[in-house]
């Protein structure tokens, strides 16, 4: 017994003469184990194209998330800027509150300290900051499971495509599985050792998680969980759990409330911007979901492709029959990720399911830990050849599914020689009106504040227009789908070919408007 005692001291570094940081300890591990230096340096393929434009995967949301940075960057990062972000690509309805930007804040200051705006300094910190997690999620599997299914749950976070895709994205989303998981690892580890110091990084870590995305709040489930495993029915008596709670949550509905009360006392179109936690966009207990085949059809698409991929998808089904009461953690998380789905009411992006690849990983190492353990010693899938083949299969299904987070789609690869040649028309004090379609890309790499102009082809959209028209001073109207406002016959199309020369147009790319 004292030699197992001996051993578990060695391993936890927690107990070494380590200093009293609390996170200089976790990151020692990184360090000591070399299983960890092998998964951070397989981690850096997220490095491949850094400084490649970001319109892959997610394109809308990071263009609009970068605009936000460019915006504080260039205009200086004040109280005002900082309560009242804007996207700096466009002239109306510019304000964007979905979240507290500290990801754009530190964008924005790195850029600063470069001395250069650059959209790869987003991508090097949702790089970093996603890749840490994994250090919190090991560390936290390594008291709840067991060594081999913490590593093999590490891989799987590592290789998923959703996670290749997305951790790599300039959106607030990736940094935010640091904080996740940080505070998840903090709060067991306060809760097994009621030290301060893990109280206070608790609330530190879980007050940015939640500012970052107000959306993760069914995260709750899980450390309700925790606390009832760790202290039983006291916990519903502890004041220190309801201080923690009430400190985490605070900041995110002020922050909600702060949003909600500029949008309706200014704009009309607050639950666009807003997202999820917006005035018409909050629908707790809307069960809608559970009756649309459509969801559901869409769900399976997902987890069998560029979340978990077809085999992935196998085994978490898998994983799902061994589940076991002493599995109650992990069983937690899931609902938690059911409640999650009730919350944003089919709100659905893929990098919405980043947070939730924790568990899903956790759930798939189970499954492949059990096949491992059932496979006779002799069978060909356990020697080197077998395993090498396996493993080719799998990366290149990876690879297949990952793809998406390398390569410009084909329907934004003009927008870079749209720019190059809407400058020579565009003098840099020159206002422009951008139409809908791609706006916020094509308004972000014009490099200009910009119009966005809204509303279907026809009437709606010439209406749109003339607004645009009486309330500023336009000298272009641009269109980047000409079959759309130049080909096409409509009352929108009519409109502008009538009262306005075409100053440029490049067939299957753009058509430029003259307004003045």
């Amino acid at each position: 017994m004292r030699k197992i005692m001996e051993k578990n001291s060695i391993k936890d570094p927690d107990h070494l003469n380590f200093g009293n940081s609390a996170i200089k300890s976790v990151f020692y591990q990184m360090f000591s184990n070399n299983f960890l230096i092998f998964y951070f340096l397989l981690w850096c393929i997220r490095f491949i194209n850094i400084d490649q434009p970001i319109l892959e995967a997610g394109g809308v949301r990071q263009i609009m998330t970068a605009s936000v940075s460019k915006f504080l960057f260039i205009e200086g990062i004040s109280l005002e800027s900082f309560l009242y972000p804007k996207m700096y690509m466009a002239d109306h309805s510019n304000y964007y509150l979905i979240e507290m930007p500290l990801y754009n804040s530190l964008m924005a200051l790195l850029c600063k300290i470069y001395g250069s705006y650059e959209e790869w300094i987003g991508r090097f910190i949702s790089i970093l900051l996603s890749g840490l997690a994994g250090i919190y999620f090991y560390r936290f599997l390594i008291n709840h499971t067991s060594e081999r299914i913490a590593k093999i749950a590490l891989m799987i976070y590592c290789f998923s495509p959703l996670s290749i895709i997305y951790t790599r994205a300039v959106q607030p989303n990736p940094s935010m599985l640091f904080f996740l998981m940080a505070t998840v690892y903090y709060f067991d580890k306060y809760l097994r050792e009621m030290q301060w110091k893990y109280f206070c990084l608790t609330i530190l870590s879980g007050t940015v998680l939640f500012v970052l995305n107000a959306s993760i709040q069914p995260i709750g489930i899980l450390f309700l969980c925790l606390s009832i495993k760790q202290c039983g029915v006291s916990t519903f008596s502890n004041w220190k759990i309801y201080f923690i709670a009430l400190s985490i949550l605070t900041p995110c509905w002020l922050w909600i409330f702060h949003a909600n009360n500029f949008f309706q006392n200014h704009l009309t179109d607050a639950n666009a911007l807003l997202g999820p936690v917006g005035k018409d966009g909050m629908h707790f207990l809307s069960f809608s979901w559970v009756t649309d085949y459509s969801f559901f059809k869409t769900q399976f698409q997902f987890f069998s492709g560029e979340i978990l991929t077809p085999i992935g998808f196998g085994l978490f089904v898998l994983g799902l029959g061994l589940l076991r009461k002493k599995d109650s953690v992990l069983i937690f998380w899931l609902i938690s990720f059911v409640f999650y789905f009730i919350l944003i009411n089919k709100q659905i992006h893929l990098y919405y399911y980043l947070p939730w690849l924790f568990p899903m990983a956790w759930l798939i190492a189970k499954s492949i830990s059990f096949i491992y353990d059932n496979i006779p010693d002799e069978s060909f899938y356990k020697k080197p050849s077998g395993m090498f083949l396996l493993l080719l299969f799998t990366v290149g299904t990876i690879a297949g599914y990952s793809n998406s987070g390398f390569i410009t789609p084909k329907a934004v690869k003009m927008i870079p020689n749209a720019v190059e040649n809407l400058n020579k028309h565009f003098p840099k004090n020159v206002y422009g009106i951008i139409s809908e379609s791609n706006v916020g890309s094509l308004g972000y790499y014009v490099n200009r504040k910009v119009a966005v102009l809204r509303g279907n082809l026809g009437l709606e959209k010439l209406d749109a227009f003339k607004k645009i028209l009486q309330n500023s001073k336009p000298k272009y109207y641009l269109s980047i789908y000409p079959h759309k406002d130049y080909i096409d016959r409509n009352e929108f199309s009519s409109f502008l070919r009538e009262n306005y020369p075409v100053a440029d147009y490049k067939k299957s790319n753009f058509v430029l408007y003259k307004i003045e």
